[in-house]
């Protein structure tokens, strides 16, 4: 159970350290630009665009994952590994908006999923894996083979 919790806690964290930066990024940029009653519109096309563009791009990028995901050694796979695709990023960051809507209570579906797996990616068929060797002393760098990560469903 420690070893989840662990996890809640650094998914969460990742996703509100995501989030604060996106705040920052787009949300202060599109008040000083749309800050008009007029531009109503463009404030929330240019917020929903931003938060869109930040998540699924670089959840099916080669990183596999946001900023914070990646600094906690999180990727974003879909069920067999593989690179998420556009399509499947953007439903995982749809289906993020009812994990934000339950009061994030959709984090705590991966306390008792199998892969564990929060309610956006049980919608999207995402896991988010852990690449983070179990021991870091076990990694060989004068080795010329390539270090196989630790995946933990």
């Amino acid at each position: 159970m420690r070893q989840r919790s662990s996890l809640i806690s650094r998914r969460l964290g990742s996703a509100v350290a995501d989030n604060v930066l996106l705040i920052v990024a787009v949300f202060g940029p599109a008040i000083y630009l749309f800050s008009n009653d007029d531009h109503v519109a463009y404030f929330n096309f240019s917020l929903i665009l931003g938060w869109w563009i930040y998540f699924a791009f670089l959840e099916r990028s080669p990183l596999q994952g946001t900023l914070f995901k990646r600094l906690n050694n999180f990727q974003v796979t879909d069920l067999h590994g593989n690179r998420v695709g556009i399509i499947r990023a953007t439903v995982r960051h749809i289906a993020r908006i009812l994990t934000f809507f339950t009061f994030m209570l959709g984090y705590l579906t991966i306390t008792y999923t199998r892969r564990n797996q929060a309610l956006h990616d049980w919608i999207s068929g995402t896991v988010v894996v852990d690449i983070h060797p179990e021991v870091e002393d076990e990694l060989d760098f004068d080795s010329e083979k390539p270090v196989t990560p630790t995946v933990h469903y």
